[in-house]
């Protein structure tokens, strides 16, 4: 598994509502019971414990533009996170009003994740390995190698900080 402070990017989960509702969604959106938008004394404080971290600092959800308080969220990472460090996931949510603060705040540091790529693939998160293969060893081979642990990022949300994202929307959904 590869460490917190060695991953790309930390992700800082502002949010678990999203305009969409995919199938097998990352984030669980709409098997929630209660959704949350984070504190803006909450985004601050998990900004500033990445000060020393040499990664990327992601805004992140569910879909962070539907975020009552993105705007401030975006002076809060401009005024702490250095502009090569930032980094924004989102659908494009909201678009048109918040372009012109998005590039300003994130430059070219922009990830969409439009949801039109049929291309892209969500797995269901739920199911568990053991359901599927019975090889001990290759179970742990496996989970030793994850791809989500690879290819994705760590994840601060209201709960606290996550080896990855996908354990991070386990704990809000649990």
């Amino acid at each position: 598994m590869i460490a917190i402070r060695d991953k790309r990017v930390i992700q800082i989960e502002v949010t678990n509502v999203c305009e969409h509702e995919c199938t097998n969604c990352s984030r669980f959106v709409g098997h929630y019971r209660n959704t949350y938008f984070m504190k803006l004394e909450q985004v601050e404080k998990a900004i500033d414990s990445l000060h020393d971290f040499t990664g990327g600092i992601g805004i992140m959800g569910g879909e962070p533009l539907a975020h009552p308080d993105f705007l401030e969220i975006c002076h809060l990472m401009k005024r702490m996170v250095s502009p090569e460090k930032r980094h924004l996931w989102t659908s494009g949510y909201n678009w048109s009003e918040y372009r012109k603060v998005v590039r300003k705040t994130f430059g070219e540091n922009v990830h969409f994740n439009s949801h039109k790529d049929t291309t892209q693939k969500h797995h269901p998160m739920l199911l568990s390995i053991s359901d599927i293969i019975d090889d001990k060893a290759l179970i742990s081979r496996l989970v030793d190698d994850c791809w989500v642990n690879r290819r994705w990022s760590a994840s601060i949300n209201p709960k606290g900080s996550f080896f990855c994202e996908i354990a991070a929307a386990m704990d809000v959904l649990f």
